[in-house]
């Protein structure tokens, strides 16, 4: 089950109603449920989390003027991640794309980054600290989104991490629904593709075994769970081709928003943001 599940209960046409001639308190009712998610989706689109409540807002602020002109919403759940898909989509179209290996081109810059290091010790330092091994994988992930086409990031979170139809999709995002399956296979063939050539997690040759070097570096009793149960699951699911599966499941499962190492990845994400923005 996703950490932020979509809500079951969906607003009745008199709430519509009243949020169209401009109450408040019924726009809150409607908007309130949604909250979470959207900004899970909008984290994971632009891999900041300030630039994500940036969007979390405007995308609230285009529903409510939306509300206003039209009750008409009746699939709430497609048209409230259409807008953030929208906002998200307009906001990466003015940031560069990342390089494959940003990650590792970081590591080696937060090395000799004094201030990098004392904010990151900091984090790690701080009540309630646990390095998730979860949630760096679903870091991970989202870094790759970020050296993907936008577009092709949004379809792929909604399809496989929020659990959207192919019918939702396609009225979120605006596809025609049978130029789906062929998009899905290819931007999961080229997320599968960056895994396999950088995560160790994922083949033995991989470059990147970056989630076992940092928990090893953090003292044991922030450490959280242990690689090699993740590494058990990886390994049971390979033998029938499905671990990509695996890894969809783990990064649907991780609280990478709220999670016991949520700052500390999103210091990871704002020096990523800051050395791909400077990047000639």
């Amino acid at each position: 089950m996703a950490i932020h599940p979509l809500p079951e209960n969906l607003p009745t046409d008199d709430l519509l109603q009243l949020a169209h001639r401009g109450d408040n308190e019924a726009f809150n009712a409607i908007i309130l449920p949604w909250q979470k998610p959207l900004f899970a989706f909008l984290y994971r689109m632009a891999a900041h989390k300030m630039d994500a409540e940036d969007l979390i807002q405007e995308t609230l602020i285009r529903a409510l003027e939306e509300l206003r002109l039209s009750a008409g919403h009746e699939h709430v759940k497609i048209w409230l991640f259409g807008i953030a898909a929208c906002t998200a989509l307009e906001h990466l179209a003015h940031c560069r794309r990342w390089r494959s290996d940003a990650h590792l081109i970081a590591e080696q810059s937060e090395d000799s980054d004094p201030v990098a290091q004392e904010l990151i010790s900091e984090a790690i330092a701080a009540p309630g600290f646990a390095f998730d091994i979860r949630e760096h994988i679903a870091f991970c992930f989202t870094c790759i989104g970020r050296s993907l086409a936008p577009a092709d990031v949004a379809l792929l979170l909604l399809h496989d991490i929020f659990d959207f139809t192919e019918i939702g999709c396609s009225g979120a995002l605006g596809i025609a629904e049978e130029s789906l399956p062929g998009q899905l296979k290819s931007v999961r063939a080229d997320m599968n593709n960056s895994y396999k050539s950088y995560c160790k997690l994922v083949t033995p040759e991989g470059r990147c075994n970056q989630c076992r070097a940092l928990r090893e570096g953090i003292p044991k009793a922030w450490r959280g769970e242990d690689l090699e149960k993740i590494e058990a699951d990886s390994s049971q699911e390979s033998s029938d081709g499905t671990q990509f599966k695996m890894l969809l499941r783990i990064v649907r499962e991780a609280d990478l928003e709220n999670g016991r190492s949520s700052h500390y990845h999103s210091l990871l994400f704002d020096g990523l943001s800051h050395q791909e923005d400077a990047h000639p």
